[in-house]
């Protein structure tokens, strides 16, 4: 389809949401020894363990479709 939005476009729509957080996260807390512990509010905490879940969930929808996809190519 030409000019309009396809299923892979909205799959790197929605990939790219979840990697940029991720690999943004640990910016705020430069300055920390690794490893050091610190606190979080509960709601930080929540939005996590809901961020965690949605990941997982995303996963199991799009990994059976490719799931030996390269072994399946040799």
């Amino acid at each position: 389809m030409k000019g309009g939005v396809t299923i892979r476009s909205l799959r790197l729509i929605l990939v790219l949401i979840g990697v940029v957080p991720i690999l943004t996260a640990g910016l705020k807390d430069r300055g920390k020894r690794p490893g050091e512990a610190r606190e979080i509010s509960w709601e930080e905490f929540e939005d996590k363990v809901r961020g965690g879940w949605a990941g997982q969930m995303i996963g199991v929808t799009y990994g059976p479709p490719t799931h030996g996809a390269a072994h399946l190519a040799v």
